[in-house]
């Protein structure tokens, strides 16, 4: 998958470039502002990556699309695709004979009516943080599915907690209390044990849950 940047007239869209997708995608909001041609009438079942079956919303006719200094004109299935605004497929790519690809470099050359084409995907994405309750809501929303991955943030002092004056002085006062540990508690009179039948080892097994009959009271 690549991804870059493209143009539907004059309105800048998100593109994708995916072996792995049957056909070409385009998102119905994208087309409804664009003021496309739609045919409702045309709607095909698709299946996703997690076998779920969706179904698309339309077919958008003879769409011109322009991506750095190359220009397309295909045909579009409308369907709402995640991260993107559209998919260009095998159906494009199986039209365009010998594709040179370079993943880490994330180029694509290829030759049309003896023109020779370099697209640049991006090779780096910006990260945005999002609160877990966000996520969550918008997972539950999601109907295709959602790639998300976790970083660590660097250079984020942790928020600091307003504490009333009252609450410090009690903390100052028994800072010992909240210190961490550096030994092991001191002996006292009664120390708690727990006694073992001479010559049992130690049973060191996982839990599980014992049948009703097999309790012991």
């Amino acid at each position: 998958m690549m991804k870059l940047e493209g143009k539907i007239g004059n309105r800048v869209i998100q593109v994708f470039i995916d072996c792995g997708a049957t056909h070409n995608f385009l998102n119905p909001v994208v087309a409804k502002k664009a003021g496309l041609r739609i045919n409702s009438a045309i709607n095909k079942s698709i299946i996703v990556a997690n076998d779920a079956t969706l179904t698309t919303k339309g077919l958008a006719h003879a769409v011109m699309v322009e991506m750095q200094g190359y220009t397309l004109k295909r045909d579009f299935l409308l369907l709402a695709v995640s991260g993107c605004d559209l998919v260009l497929g095998a159906e494009w790519l199986e039209s365009l004979g010998m594709i040179g690809w370079h993943f880490l470099n994330k180029t694509m050359d290829f030759d049309v009516d003896g023109v020779h084409y370099r697209l640049q995907g991006q090779t780096s994405f910006d990260a945005s943080v999002v609160k877990s309750s966000v996520m969550m809501k918008f997972l539950n929303q999601e109907k295709m599915g959602v790639i998300a991955q976790l970083v660590l943030v660097p250079d984020v002092e942790p928020p600091t907690l307003s504490v009333s004056p009252e609450i410090r002085e009690l903390i100052d006062q028994f800072k010992d209390l909240f210190e961490a540990p550096t030994h092991l508690p001191p002996e006292w009179t009664f120390d708690h044990r727990i006694p073992l039948i001479p010559g049992t080892s130690l049973i060191n097994v996982c839990p599980y849950k014992y049948l009703h009959f097999q309790k012991i009271d």
